[in-house]
């Protein structure tokens, strides 16, 4: 992610993995690279996992360049793992996925994806619940309204407000929503 027309400037990148990662290394495994110019890599902020180490976000320290392509790719000689110490594949081009910016940013926004993903079934009844937007929202639109968690219907006994995914030594991240009973 992300996919379609109409990519903000201010969008993070999500990946979804099958397993549960392994931290270390995982932020310096990827660059995320313009096809115009020089294609020097973009800077990132430090890489948070959220949905229970299972969604990777990797974000642009500032806005990224309308009407441009952006590849992600697998840097070199970086090896990463999932918790049981499974090595994660790499494709032989090292390109994990590209995308276009829009021209000028769309005024509202949009949710990029969540975890866990949609039609999942069979999740634990501890786990968290993660939505990934495009840009930040305010704070103070993110509620138990806006943000409804149901469990075959029901509104769950313990049902905490939505939280700024935390990123350590940056502080509150407003394009990530979490949400854990």
């Amino acid at each position: 992610l992300p996919v379609g027309d109409e990519i903000a400037s201010t969008s993070p990148v999500v990946l979804y993995f099958s397993e549960s990662m392994a931290v270390a290394r995982l932020g310096q495994a990827f660059q995320l690279v313009s096809t115009s110019g020089f294609g020097a890599p973009v800077p990132l902020l430090p890489a948070p996992l959220t949905g229970d180490g299972r969604v990777l976000l990797l974000l642009p320290v500032g806005p990224l360049a309308a009407e441009t392509t952006y590849e992600l790719r697998f840097r070199d000689d970086v090896t990463v793992y999932d918790l049981s110490g499974t090595t994660l594949g790499q494709p032989a081009d090292k390109l994990v996925h590209s995308f276009t910016t829009a021209a000028e940013d769309p005024e509202d926004p949009r949710v990029l994806g969540s975890w866990p993903l949609d039609a999942s079934v069979d999740q634990g009844p501890t786990g968290e619940i993660a939505v990934i937007f495009d840009r930040a929202v305010q704070p103070l639109t993110v509620d138990l309204d806006s943000l409804a968690v149901t469990i075959d219907g029901a509104t769950p006994s313990a049902n905490p407000k939505p939280q700024t995914l935390e990123v350590p030594g940056l502080g509150p991240e407003p394009r990530v929503w979490t949400w854990r009973s």
